[in-house]
């Protein structure tokens, strides 16, 4: 999980949120008050049915932002692969967030693995006096102006903060020949610990281990069998230091490249497991930068 760079909201997603909000707070408003029974069952179904339509509009413009990449596990998620995930749910809509439906904040593009796993329990910790249900009648106004109010997010929100750090993928078998390379993931916060496990980044570690072993296993073969030579400065850095910068290139300063936290993060255990500082290698930065 890397940050995803911030942008305006796109003004096709705040049209169709000013036609659908108003539709679904004149549901929501007869669902909550009005006497009649059957006019509240039917208008609660109406709303209900009314969140499944519109947000589409923004997903090819979140795959972009996102490189065609799952916001929490950096797979592929374009096209078929990608759907799009409300970070705060909008169901169920008796104490789901359905007015943040059209929200471009709410928005992300997933994959289907970590979005079926996240579904719709709510990421939140009360704080204080938690934000409730809209007091009925409400109006979109109101709502447009929504913030959260004694809730804070139990998980991390790629868009709206830096993961960095607050999450850690570390090769199991360091000194095993990267062919065999096993990953892990830990939590090294409060919140990264409830991500890896709301999402189950555990389920794509084969994944990452395997995007290792081809993009990163064939410098540190070269490197061990060059043994001692490099780290007792008897041989040439220049074609070192040049692999080494092409691969940082390619695994972590391009932004489509997936598993790029994942990558960062094994590749600073690895320049300290094989003593890379005498070579005159760069530590790769913890925080990766935007493109």
């Amino acid at each position: 999980m890397v940050r995803i760079q911030q942008i305006a909201e796109p003004a096709a997603l705040t049209q169709t949120r000013r036609t659908k909000l108003a539709r679904a707070v004149s549901h929501w408003n007869i669902w909550q008050v009005d006497v009649d029974p059957t006019k509240r069952t039917a208008a609660k179904a109406t709303l209900d049915r009314g969140l499944n339509k519109g947000y589409a509009v923004v997903k090819d413009e979140l795959t972009r932002l996102q490189y065609g990449k799952c916001a929490y596990c950096e797979r592929w998620a374009s096209g078929r692969n990608g759907q799009i995930d409300h970070f705060r749910p909008r169901r169920p809509i008796e104490s789901g967030w359905w007015w943040l439906n059209w929200s471009w904040d709410n928005l992300l593009i997933a994959c289907g693995g970590c979005n079926g796993e996240k579904s719709e329990r709510s990421p939140l910790i009360v704080t204080a006096l938690a934000s409730a249900q809209p007091t009925p009648p409400t109006t979109v106004a109101v709502l447009e102006a929504w913030t959260p109010q004694g809730e804070g997010d139990t998980i991390l929100h790629p868009r709206l903060e830096d993961p960095a750090g607050a999450l850690s993928w570390v090769l199991l078998n360091p000194s095993a020949n990267p062919d065999d390379w096993k990953v892990g993931v830990n939590g090294a916060s409060p919140r990264g610990k409830e991500t890896r496990k709301r999402v189950n980044l555990d389920q794509h570690l084969e994944d990452v281990a395997t995007h290792l072993r081809l993009f990163v296993g064939p410098f540190f073969q070269q490197l061990r069998s060059r043994g001692r030579l490099v780290r007792d400065g008897r041989l040439n850095h220049a074609e070192l230091n040049a692999r080494w910068a092409e691969m940082l290139r390619v695994t972590l300063r391009e932004p489509r490249a997936q598993f790029r936290a994942a990558t960062a993060s094994v590749l600073t255990q690895l320049w300290y497991y094989d003593n890379l500082g005498p070579a005159g290698l760069d530590l790769p930065a913890p925080s990766l930068p935007f493109p």
